[in-house]
């Protein structure tokens, strides 16, 4: 308890992305691109492309290499907006997700900065995250391939063996208070 305090270690973070958040492109991108604070874990890594009627622009599963994360696009992106919508396991464990508005040609990227100054769509945690049905399909593809199941399972029965260790600690307990008293001889 009196050891020097150890600073807390906060989740992966997005560094930099390609589309950038809020980019308004000149031509379509043929990759998305992602760059981690650190490695990824390649369970549950899922990016999509969607433009502003939800269709998907990539079919192919993610591709890691370290702390980068990449997904082709499917074709020639059509000028308009669009959202990375990214949802990946952090190297602790955590997941993390987001989104990245920008735009191809003359539209707006989808949730760009208003006048008054609101920064763009973009989180780094599932609960900041905007709830989409995109982005809830990236979490139960991700707990699928992470095997959500067997978390549950895992769980339980590390509840059932504390629970049964908590019960032989107090029978235990119980032993050592009420120790069996000697039939008195002396007397």
């Amino acid at each position: 308890m009196l050891g020097p305090a150890h600073p807390a270690f906060a989740h992966d973070q997005l560094l930099s992305s390609e589309p950038a958040a809020s980019a308004e492109l000149s031509a379509s991108p043929s990759e998305v691109s992602l760059e981690f604070s650190d490695t990824v874990l390649a369970v549950g890594a899922v990016i999509l492309l969607v433009d502003e009627s939800n269709t998907e622009w990539i079919s192919a599963e993610p591709t890691l290499d370290g702390p980068t994360v990449t997904a082709p696009t499917d074709a020639e992106l059509p000028d308009g907006s669009y959202e990375v919508r990214w949802r990946v396991v952090s190297s602790d464990g955590h997941p993390i997700s987001g989104i990245i508005p920008f735009a191809v040609g003359d539209a707006a990227p989808v949730g760009e900065a208003s006048a008054a100054g609101d920064a763009p769509v973009s989180a780094q945690d599932p609960e900041e995250a905007a709830e989409t049905g995109a982005i809830a399909a990236a979490r139960g593809a991700a707990d699928d391939a992470a095997g959500g199941s067997d978390l549950w399972r895992t769980v339980a029965i590390g509840a059932a063996g504390a629970s049964g260790a908590l019960l032989l600690f107090i029978a235990w307990s119980f032993r050592k208070r009420n120790p069996k008293q000697a039939p008195n001889s002396s007397r």
